[in-house]
């Protein structure tokens, strides 16, 4: 993984353009995917809880998301800010089958989600489509993490955000710091936001040639 602060900054504002939602339709591929990258951007979780999630997870009047595991066994609430609200908000209204639960619906099985795996493929595809470096769903919240740390954020503070632990919570550990955590998932979102409208900012002023040639 590319470790220069500058490059990583370059890869991420490449990708979040590059994966306008609007931009893609007009370039005859499907919005959704686009939502889906920037929702990954914005939120730093994992394309199983992307594709996975349901109009009822989100609650955008208190800011809070319920992050569900592909196959629903595990979730964990996660602190929504403007940018991910207004994402969100956005597609509630996408032109889709409103009895479906589903957000990012299955073609074929409207009342199912998209697989995880298939948005992997998609992202992929569009990508090198577009010349973008290479660069999965899992590599996106690795260059996160190292922005974070390179901006001084605590290593315990990102793993929180991210999911990583060196060991399972136990239950009591669980009930505890549940709370704690949350305080602190928002504390870190808000830094990371800040972080990434700076790097927004400074791929919408300049125009940058790609320094990640093809390999």
């Amino acid at each position: 993984m590319e470790t220069d602060p500058i490059k990583l900054r370059l890869l991420m504002g490449s990708v979040w353009q590059s994966f306008e939602p609007h931009t893609l339709a007009t370039r005859g591929v499907s919005s959704e995917i686009g939502y889906c990258v920037r929702l990954a951007i914005l939120t730093l979780q994992r394309p199983g809880a992307i594709a996975g999630v349901k109009r009822r997870h989100p609650n955008l009047e208190k800011g809070l998301w319920w992050v569900h595991s592909e196959n629903e066994r595990s979730h964990q609430l996660h602190p929504l800010l403007p940018s991910s609200i207004e994402l969100f908000g956005q597609l509630m209204e996408l032109p889709v089958d409103r009895t479906s639960e589903a957000i990012f619906q299955n073609r074929r099985f409207p009342d199912k989600s998209v697989p995880a795996k298939k948005l992997t493929r998609i992202f992929a595809a569009v990508g090198k489509k577009f010349d973008l470096p290479r660069i999965n769903f899992s590599g996106l919240r690795a260059c996160a993490r190292l922005l974070m740390l390179q901006s001084g954020i605590q290593t315990d503070g990102i793993d929180c955000v991210l999911g990583h632990r060196s060991r399972a919570p136990s239950e009591e550990e669980r009930a505890v710091d549940g709370q704690h955590c949350l305080v602190k998932k928002r504390c870190i979102m808000m830094q990371w936001e800040f972080t990434l409208n700076e790097i927004i900012q400074a791929q919408d002023s300049i125009a940058i040639e790609n320094p990640f040639p093809a390999s």
